[in-house]
């Protein structure tokens, strides 16, 4: 089963990053939550971390569905 599910993220992974030509802008994402995880920021890891898989969701949402999703703070 988790290689099943493991499959699925790779090609939606794959897909978002080729429709979206995002690979740089997340590449960017998870070197500031690094660098912030690093400097022991964790409050401001925990905000960029929710921050990039809500991002995440929006490119998924999209391409899947065809959805733009808004946030509600």
């Amino acid at each position: 089963m988790s290689e099943q599910i493991n499959s699925q993220v790779e090609r939606y992974r794959y897909e978002a990053n080729i429709i979206t030509d995002s690979v740089a802008e997340s590449t960017q994402w998870h070197l500031d939550i690094i660098d912030a995880i690093l400097d022991k920021g964790l409050k401001k890891a925990r905000k960029l971390l929710k921050d990039h898989i809500w991002w995440s969701f929006e490119k998924l949402t999209f391409i899947l569905y065809g959805i733009k999703m808004t946030k509600a703070d």
